[in-house]
């Protein structure tokens, strides 16, 4: 296999924005996220974070690579807050993830209080 003797491994077709801050900066999330797809494509396994999470996420939706999203989703319920909620139930409505959408579901209904006092409800549109 060419890929493990190569020094890089390019992959095309990804957008450039998923790895800019809103500076347009590239952010260091790129190297992240390569090595931690390989990590788990050669490994079976990897180190996550919310953020990483919700990269390999949008990626692993992209490509098809459902054990990686099962993965990530199952993370994502793990670490689930009032705090991240609607960062997270955004994902998994843009990124069809079935049960972490219910999951976050769940989560509304017993932290209904909390999460309609936050701001970031208040912006929703009516």
């Amino acid at each position: 296999m060419y890929e493990s003797h190569a020094q890089v491994i390019e992959i095309s077709d990804i957008k450039a924005s998923i790895f800019k801050g809103k500076d347009g900066i590239l952010l260091v999330k790129f190297n992240i996220l390569s090595i931690a797809f390989l990590q788990y494509v050669y490994k079976g396994q990897v180190i996550l974070n919310e953020d990483l999470a919700m990269s390999l996420l949008e990626f692993s939706e992209k490509y098809l690579i459902d054990e990686l999203k099962e993965v990530c989703e199952n993370f994502l319920k793990r670490t689930l807050t009032v705090e991240n909620f609607f960062k997270i139930f955004e994902a998994a409505c843009v990124y069809e993830a079935d049960s972490l959408k219910i999951r976050t579901l769940l989560f509304f209904k017993a932290s209904l209080k909390e999460i309609t006092h936050r701001k970031e409800f208040e912006d929703l549109p009516k």
